[in-house]
């Protein structure tokens, strides 16, 4: 089978619009779905006649993805969780009972 070369605009294309999606991903806060957006990174990629090429972009946005949620701007650094210190509590919107003076 004769070598499929990956045209190089492709390539910068994808590590462009990689960059700048990681860039959105770790300015917003957690909880946003920018994550999301790597998707049509990997659909682009289907224009490469090397399918490895999708799968190594598939792969590094998927590690991109995790380091983004690991290290986001807004969140310390570290995986938000309800029960660490400093958290914002719940604001039950809801009604009933408030447990406040009557």
């Amino acid at each position: 089978m004769p070598r499929q070369d990956i045209n190089p605009a492709l390539i910068g294309t994808i590590v462009l619009l990689g960059a700048c999606v990681f860039v959105l991903d770790y300015f917003y806060p957690l909880g946003v779905a920018i994550g999301a957006l790597y998707t049509p990174l990997i659909l682009i990629t289907l224009w490469s006649a090397d399918r490895r090429f999708t799968l190594i972009v598939t792969v590094g946005t998927s590690i991109l993805t995790v380091v983004g949620l690991f290290y986001p701007l807004y969140g310390g650094g570290q995986l938000a969780r309800r029960d660490q210190p400093g958290a914002e509590p719940d604001h039950d919107l809801g009604g009933g009972d408030t447990g406040g003076p009557v």
